[in-house]
């Protein structure tokens, strides 16, 4: 039997892993927030970015270039020294690349494959989640706690105790990356991240009122701008 307090603590940090993945993927709607924003009032866009093209400066007419100097002579090749003639037998041939080393066990990654493959009917481990976690465990380019995350609670249960602890181990790196990436995910979205959260909640009456007010105020912004720029050229630039 685990200790329960170990279990308990594995319960956590899959419940946060979980939350931290859900995160991740609803950021990906930022993108699709931002270019409904945009369309909402791509006209008054163009019409801004026509108006600043007339209010920029004719630039000057270049001077042409000065003619470039006559080249001089060019460099003497003298002839190869008497005896010496020159080799046309092509240049000796690169040596085969040598393979890359083999990488390391990972006594988790593999672990979870082989636990997961021999106890799946117990466990109910359905087809699509085995085979989404072979990829996972397969892929060194991913950490092994998201493998883990993957293990039906039946399986921190029956965990041996130095099983546990390798688990909740690979556990917390997960989840310390996943943070990092939901860091990295809002920092990117910058002043875009509070229009995506009304996008994001516009299926409700409220949720709808707030997104379409945000759209509304935002085409009006935007419109304050084309109008300053008209009367700024209606009257020679001032």
């Amino acid at each position: 039997m685990t200790p329960p307090e170990a279990t308990a603590a594995v319960r956590r940090d899959l419940a946060e892993a979980a939350r931290l993945a859900a995160a991740l993927a609803d950021l990906d709607g930022v993108d699709r927030a931002r270019e409904e924003y945009e369309a909402f009032r791509a006209d008054l866009s163009a019409r801004r970015a026509e108006l600043e093209r007339a209010a920029r400066p004719v630039p000057q007419a270049a001077a042409a270039p000065a003619a470039p100097p006559t080249p001089g002579p060019g460099p003497t090749v003298l002839p190869p020294p008497p005896g010496r003639p020159r080799s046309s037998a092509p240049p000796p041939a690169a040596p085969p690349p040598t393979a890359p080393p083999a990488a390391a066990a990972d006594p988790v990654r593999d672990g979870v494959k082989r636990l997961a493959g021999r106890m799946r009917h117990v466990w109910g481990i359905s087809d699509d989640v085995l085979a989404r976690l072979n990829r996972v465990a397969g892929d060194p380019g991913r950490l092994p706690g998201e493998a883990v995350a993957l293990l039906p609670p039946a399986a921190f249960e029956a965990a041996r105790p130095e099983q546990l602890a390798g688990w909740a181990a690979a556990l917390r790196a997960y989840v310390a990356h996943l943070a990092e990436q939901v860091a990295f995910a809002e920092s990117r979205a910058g002043t875009w991240l509070g229009v995506w959260r009304l996008w994001r909640d516009r299926d409700t009456p409220a949720g709808r009122a707030a997104w379409d007010a945000c759209l509304a105020g935002g085409r009006r912004e935007l419109a304050d701008r084309v109008a300053d720029l008209e009367r700024r050229l209606a009257g020679g630039g001032r």
